[in-house]
């Protein structure tokens, strides 16, 4: 007996079933997380029409995969589109009654997001993350889309329910997968018409949206073609582009509302004066039709009008998948640089070099360690001889590397010896000459004591009273008796 081992409540619920985390198969855990659909009928024979559809739809995806591996590959790697499509299908019993359904790849334990959540911005964020995805990653998107619904189309597979919440997103890994196979159809031959279930949603067709409006068509039954599909895939081409629906600048996505504006106008022209144009939208209109404009290549434009104009009315004007996996894989070459110099090739180290550079459809350039914009100029210090290297990479998995030499040269250790000179000095005295001070100052004395000149002594002066001259009166008495002896 073979077991699954399911949450007790399911992930999500849809007209057609609920999905449920796989905890483990035959009490084992899983090498790759799943996810479990239960079929539920909606009183037409829609179980029994799911459990048909995938079983027939494994068997064609099993004969692709033999023979990818016999390429050295597999269905996933050639077509990562188809990660999310039934690993396996199953009959049994839960909780006491009969279910039929299918095991997958969990997507969201994978890393990806709904599509839906992504457009809801539900968590907070989410949408800004994926705005900011480079335009190249977008149409990378767009490509494995396309690829994917391509061999779908080989296998004679018709999905008839494509939506946002059938598309799931990898941003770090830009994969995107599709789910919800049941709700399709495996076509005998090419002409077949066949009959599903179907669901109102804005990724629908024209031709689809008025089966459903029909009040007589209570059981949803609409008859699908791959040209309905086509025009699914186109709308969501330009969802991955600009995360609005193709005619979002109307009122209303209906039938009635795209008959009006298709007979009016000429997407992606609008105006107010448009058919069901909802001014509120005016102001979002201008953004997006400027990205529109600007971002997306002319071929891609080509299609997506050719599309919207031609296939509204006429299905088989739609693009074909390989229509569009050959203009979407047409821009996937490797980035081009137009130029890369430095400047000046030789330099003396410690010096700056100019680096300057332009580089064709690439999303990020690489100088050193660091980041730069496609076109630009860098001042280095050059430090010693040797290259430059600019790596420019897109979303295709291309690298583009161009070196270029610059030679530095060292500066010379200049060292400057000044000898020390040998000074003689040479003094020649000259005299001072100074002023002397003048002294007068009375000095008191013995007059009896002193000695004449020439040692004779001085005359004798009366006994009877001591007489004390000043040495200027005795030296004037001195000379005057010595005049007299002449």
């Amino acid at each position: 007996m073979q077991t699954l081992d399911i949450d007790d409540q399911p992930l999500g619920e849809g007209g057609f079933g609920a999905v449920y985390r796989c905890r483990a198969i035959n009490g084992q855990p899983l090498a790759v997380p799943q996810v479990v659909k239960l079929f539920r009928d909606n009183g037409y024979g829609s179980a029994v029409k799911g459990m048909n559809t995938i079983q027939r739809l494994q068997n064609r995806l099993s004969d692709e995969h033999t023979k990818q591996q016999a390429n050295g590959s597999d269905l996933v790697t050639a077509y990562p589109a188809l990660l999310g499509a039934p690993q396996f299908s199953f009959e049994g019993t839960y909780q006491g009654r009969n279910v039929s359904g299918y095991c997958a790849n969990n997507l969201k334990e994978l890393g990806f997001e709904e599509f839906k959540d992504i457009l809801d911005d539900q968590p907070g964020g989410l949408l800004t993350r994926y705005q900011q995805l480079s335009a190249d990653r977008k149409l990378l998107l767009a490509f494995q889309l396309a690829s994917g619904f391509r061999l779908l189309r080989e296998k004679l597979y018709i999905h008839a329910d494509f939506k946002a919440g059938a598309l799931f997103v990898n941003l770090a890994t830009t994969q995107c997968a599709i789910i919800d196979y049941d709700s399709g159809a495996v076509l005998d031959n090419e002409h077949d018409r066949p009959s599903t279930f179907g669901e109102m949603q804005d990724w629908l067709a024209p031709e689809i949206m008025r089966q459903l409006a029909d009040p007589s068509n209570h059981g949803r039954r609409i008859q699908v073609d791959f040209y309905s599909d086509m025009w699914s895939v186109a709308v969501g081409i330009y969802y991955l582009l600009t995360t609005v629906h193709p005619l979002f600048f109307l009122t209303e996505i209906s039938a009635r509302a795209m008959q009006a504006y298709s007979t009016a106008s000429k997407w992606p022209d609008a105006s107010p004066a448009t058919p069901y144009f909802n001014a509120a939208y005016a102001g979002l209109y201008a953004q997006v039709r400027n990205y529109y404009d600007t971002q997306i290549p002319p071929p891609i434009k080509d299609k997506l009008e050719s599309a919207i104009n031609k296939g509204f009315s006429r299905p088989t004007m739609r693009p074909s998948y390989a229509q569009w996996q050959t203009v979407l894989g047409a821009i996937q070459v490797p980035p081009t640089v137009d130029y890369f110099a430095v400047t000046p090739q030789f330099t003396v180290k410690g010096q700056p070099v100019t680096l300057t550079w332009a580089v064709q459809s690439a999303a990020e350039v690489i100088i050193g360690h660091s980041i730069y914009p496609a076109a630009g100029s860098l001042k280095l210090v050059a430090e010693q001889t040797g290259v430059y290297q600019l790596t420019a990479t897109n979303a295709f998995g291309t690298t583009t590397e161009t070196t270029l030499p610059v030679q530095v040269v060292e500066v010379p250790e200049i060292k400057l010896l000044v000898p020390s000179p040998a000074f003689s000095i040479s003094i020649s005295p000259s005299p001072l000459f100074t002023r002397l001070p003048t002294i007068n100052l009375a000095i008191p004395f013995d007059f009896d004591r002193l000695v004449g000149f020439q040692e004779d002594n001085l005359p004798t002066l009366p006994t009877t009273k001591l007489v004390r001259r000043t040495l200027a009166s005795r030296l004037r008495e001195l000379a005057r008796n010595t005049l007299k002896q002449f």
